[in-house]
């Protein structure tokens, strides 16, 4: 589980490395959500889901603005 709550989903920092963790004891309830995102992302389609708010660097979870 994530300090802020949301999963982290998608690319962190290197361009190789894709995340999708962080979702606690609601894991197998967000499974086919988080790997839908996951898979467009990876192929580089458009989710149907906005990833942004789930993104591994967000400045969002990283007060100091500089992301995982």
């Amino acid at each position: 589980m994530t300090p802020d709550g949301p999963p982290m989903i998608g690319l962190g920092r290197h361009d190789n490395l894709y995340f999708n963790t962080g979702h606690g004891h609601v894991g197998w309830t967000m499974a086919v959500g988080s790997a839908r995102i996951l898979a467009d992302l990876v192929d580089e389609r458009r989710p149907d889901i906005d990833p942004s708010p789930y993104s591994p660097i967000s400045s969002r979870r990283h007060p100091s603005g500089r992301g995982a």
